[in-house]
């Protein structure tokens, strides 16, 4: 790690665990780095099929720390890169048991936009991202312009170059996903201006959460109820591409 990361990720850590919190992980984090020795990283494929089968750009690590705005600022409160696997968004969304045609998609972190494409082959009215880093906003739009099967049900797609918490969310319907994007204050002031909205134009919302780790500031902070939680694996298809080494995730649904 550069030295030049260490007071980002200091923060960073910080910022997701609380002072205490931080300090009580140091020592395990150090322990595991120490037991797992000279083991070499887990082998995958540096791309992804989707994007062999469509010609698209969506895999790829970034680090928190290299992904910065159009002021070239980064935030300690975003998590960093790393595209959904296809396996577990349709996991999820096979048992969000509702009629798409109904409602518009909004990805809060939508990086490369893979989840848009994948969202694209669904019967939403609208599918919206929303990310902060001009050059994953860019690859966004290249990708949705790219993505083109003849099972894709909808067309209006398309990504919001902003920082998330100034989105305005659209009136309508909406189902909402996020695979763990940001924290912090960040994440607390998204569900607080989603509450405004659904308080301002009371409506049907669903929110999909990968990774629920900060569900405590979605019940603190919104209406929202929790529908349920499931434990999705990924396909080996999937995991053969995935950088980390879990092959399960838990994914949480909540709704008004």
């Amino acid at each position: 790690m550069k030295l030049s990361h260490l007071g980002f990720n200091l923060q960073r850590a910080v910022a997701n665990r609380g002072v205490v919190g931080t300090l009580t992980a140091v020592p395990g984090k150090v322990m595991g780095r120490l037991s797992r020795g000279s083991k070499p990283p887990k082998e995958f494929n540096p791309v992804h099929p989707f994007d062999a089968e469509f010609g698209t750009d969506t895999s790829g690590l970034l680090a928190a720390e290299e992904l910065r705005d159009g002021r070239r600022r980064n935030s300690i409160y975003n998590t960093g890169y790393y595209a959904t696997a296809p396996s577990m968004f349709q996991q999820a969304f096979a048992q969000l048991d509702i009629e798409f045609e109904k409602f518009t998609f909004v990805d809060l972190g939508a990086g490369k936009g893979r989840i848009l494409l994948l969202a694209s082959n669904l019967p939403f009215q609208q599918v919206l991202g929303v990310e902060f880093v001009p050059e994953l906003h860019a690859a966004a739009t290249q990708n949705i312009s790219i993505y083109q099967p003849p099972y894709r049900q909808c067309q209006d797609v398309q990504c919001i170059l902003s920082d998330v918490r100034d989105f305005v969310f659209p009136s309508a319907p909406l189902v909402i996903f996020m695979w763990h994007p940001f924290v912090g204050p960040v994440f607390e002031q998204v569900m607080v201006n989603l509450e405004d909205s659904l308080r301002r134009e009371p409506r049907e919302v669903y929110l999909v959460y990968l990774k629920p780790e900060f569900e405590h500031l979605v019940k603190s902070n919104t209406s929202l109820r929790k529908l349920w939680e499931s434990h999705f694996t990924m396909t080996e298809q999937d995991f053969a591409a995935y950088i980390f080494p879990d092959q399960s995730e838990t994914c949480a649904a909540y709704g008004t």
